[in-house]
């Protein structure tokens, strides 16, 4: 029993050490809650839902389990509990899949123990990637409930995702959905959660388990307080499954309710509807958690912190864990029916089967309530859930809201503003959009895959052009170019590129701030840094060796393709690197990063196409700004060239 396992730690017995694996510094990073009391298989292979709590979507196929990904981050630290241990000799092998591929993050529970982690392997992904978590029994274990959790680290700054569906909706007429979870409504007031952060809501990701149809697609639209948004998508027709909106946002204020509805058009065949959001919070660091139900019996009661509400006596069937650091805040409640006289309604945070000082009391004639006040630190591995309990005998409710916002304290250091990407079949104009929140004294980076190997790219920006860093040997028929600018106080909508030739290129643009002012690169762009596939090229490349020179130094590492196929990555380098950004067509590109706490060798690491193609992989390290960091020591380092006096600071060039 959960019960049993928290007041195992509190007396300092827990069954197995979760012991949190040593990351860089990166954008935001938050607990995912994927699955709360969900009833693990017996038999036959399960996939369940990347989160979504109580209320997670689970399948007997990847499709029917998957949630769309809104943003580009890294997955780790994996923890799996079960109430029952499945037996001598049987066990639940629980996976990480990545559009329907078996990662690296797994973890094994067998005999008689009830929980297993993996604290090792990290898993990169990219906005549109599908992710669900496989359950796979052997030997018939014994039935038992558990919890399924992991860390989510984003690859933009100030950005989280969260996400929900899975539920086959009407072909006939609206459906509304929580922004969390599987089930759908028919009314939209039963289906919002409280937004207990304020923010923007910048990108939405629609997927469907299975085509609609021929003439035939869905409306998926965001929801603001009741009423609907211009954040909308359409996805139909007989083959597309999914479709996004990353060019409309809206603004919520902390209070402001959130929800999702679909609507047919054509008579679409009923299918499972999926969706994912990015939000920006205006506080860094906060990522908000929701709980709605239609009962709330008086007396004690337990509910899982995301997710529907399980009204429960057994607090050990609403407790959860996850096995990172974190805090909670930003209570809010909310209820149908007011207590009444002087009765009260209260809800309340607990850690390991202890109430805390975050809670909120409906009073009186008053349906709502929040604390925003306190603010509770959980450590890693604590039990967590919310408590219910009464004064009196309150009026009866036939709906709660409950909402509030985990925080992790952003990082110092090199942060990612925004990425952007351009293609085309053919052409010498070579384009991206600027990243948004490109601001002075950023640094953008440009890597070009232009297909002609004799081509001659140059920058096409006017009185502020790149700089043309690198320009790779031949691979295929085909050369990687790196560019990159200080950002001025006015910066073109447009960063323009011209080749010589026209052939088929593409081009992903990347903004990074905190980079040092003087010298960008830790480790520059070289022959030596790349390295490509010869001959007949293969379905994997390995990158080159790096050793960083400076602590916090990021590392990043592009893998491109000589060809005009669509082609992607289905395995990117694990070893902590974050996701960020792709293009899939015309000459294919793959971005991703890592932030290397101290000067040291980044060992190779490899990339797998699943098909052979003409890889080459461009590998380089971003030195950060002096002051990124607080300086905490009077030193002088004659290698790096910095002399730090009293808590002062400049670079000897």
């Amino acid at each position: 029993m959960f019960q049993d396992l928290f007041s195992k730690r509190v007396a300092g017995s827990f069954l197995v050490a979760f012991l949190v694996m040593p990351l860089g510094v990166y954008a935001m990073q938050r607990p995912v809650f994927s699955s709360i009391n969900v009833s693990f298989n017996q038999f036959g292979t399960r996939y369940i839902g990347f989160e979504g709590g109580t209320s997670g979507v689970n399948s007997n196929a990847f499709a029917g389990g998957a949630l769309p990904q809104s943003s580009a981050g890294m997955v780790s630290n994996l923890t799996v509990q079960l109430v029952t241990p499945p037996g001598a000799g049987k066990s639940h092998v629980i996976t990480l899949y990545r559009n329907n591929v078996a990662t690296a993050l797994t973890c094994t529970i067998s005999d008689t123990s009830g929980s297993c982690a993996d604290n090792t392997h990290t898993v990169p992904y990219l906005p549109g990637d599908l992710l669900a978590w496989q359950q796979v029994p052997a030997g018939t274990p014994a039935a038992s409930n558990g919890v399924i959790n992991a860390s989510d680290t984003h690859g933009i700054a100030d950005e989280v995702s969260f996400g929900g569906g899975g539920t086959i909706v009407s072909n006939t007429a609206y459906n509304y959905f929580p922004p969390y979870g599987g089930s759908a409504f028919t009314v939209e007031a039963s289906s919002s959660a409280i937004m207990p952060v304020a923010g923007t809501l910048t990108k939405l990701y629609g997927q469907l388990a299975l085509a609609a149809g021929a003439g035939t697609s869905y409306n998926i639209y965001v929801n603001k307080n009741g009423a609907t948004t211009t954040v909308t998508c359409n996805v139909g027709g007989a083959s597309t499954l999914q479709c996004s909106d990353v060019v409309h946002t809206v603004s919520f204020a902390a209070g402001d309710t959130i929800s999702v509805h679909t609507e047919p058009v054509g008579s679409p065949a009923a299918r499972q509807v999926f969706y994912g959001f990015a939000y920006k919070p205006t506080t860094d660091g906060e990522a908000p958690l929701w709980v709605r139900g239609a009962v709330l019996t008086n007396g004690t009661r337990f509910n899982a912190i995301v997710g529907a509400t399980q009204d429960t006596t057994l607090e050990n069937l609403s407790s959860t864990t996850v096995g990172i650091d974190y805090s909670l805040k930003n209570i809010y409640a909310s209820i149908d029916a007011a207590p009444g006289g002087v009765t009260t309604r209260t809800f309340a945070l607990r850690i390991n089967g202890a109430t805390q000082a975050l809670s909120a009391t409906i009073t009186s004639a008053a349906t709502t309530a929040s604390d925003i006040a306190n603010t509770i630190a959980v450590s890693a591995n604590q039990f967590v859930n919310w408590v219910t309990s009464v004064s009196g005998s309150p009026a009866a409710v036939s709906l709660v809201k409950m909402s509030m916002a985990t925080f992790i304290a952003p990082p110092t250091g090199i942060t990612v503003i925004d990425t952007t990407s351009g293609s085309a079949a053919s052409g010498t104009a070579v384009s991206c959009t600027k990243p948004a929140g490109t601001a002075s004294g950023d640094v953008v980076i440009a890597t070009i895959n232009f297909n002609s190997g004799s081509a001659v790219l140059s920058d096409n920006n006017g009185a502020t052009p790149f700089t043309k860093d690198y320009t790779s040997p031949n691979y295929g028929t085909a050369n990687v170019y790196v560019f990159s600018r200080y950002a001025g106080g006015s910066e073109p909508s447009t960063y323009n590129f011209t080749s010589n030739t026209n052939d088929r290129w593409t081009v992903i643009c990347t903004t990074f701030r905190d980079v040092d002012r003087t010298s960008k690169y830790d480790v520059a762009p070289s022959n030596s840094t790349f390295s490509y596939t010869g001959g007949a090229g293969g379905a994997t490349a390995t990158t080159t060796a790096i050793t960083t020179l400076t602590a916090k130094a990021l590392v990043y590492s592009v893998s491109s393709i000589d060809t005009g196929t669509q082609t992607l990555a289905t395995v990117m380098p694990g070893d902590s690197f974050v996701g960020l950004n792709e293009i899939s067509t015309n000459q294919p590109q793959n971005a991703i990063y890592k932030i290397i706490s101290t000067s040291q060798t980044q060992a190779s690491v490899t990339w797998n196409y699943g098909v052979t193609v003409l890889p080459g992989v461009t590998t380089f390290a971003l030195r950060p700004a002096i002051n990124s960091s607080p300086i905490t020591d009077s030193k002088f380092n004659i290698f790096r060239g910095s002399f730090n006096i009293f808590g002062g600071s400049f670079r000897i060039q």
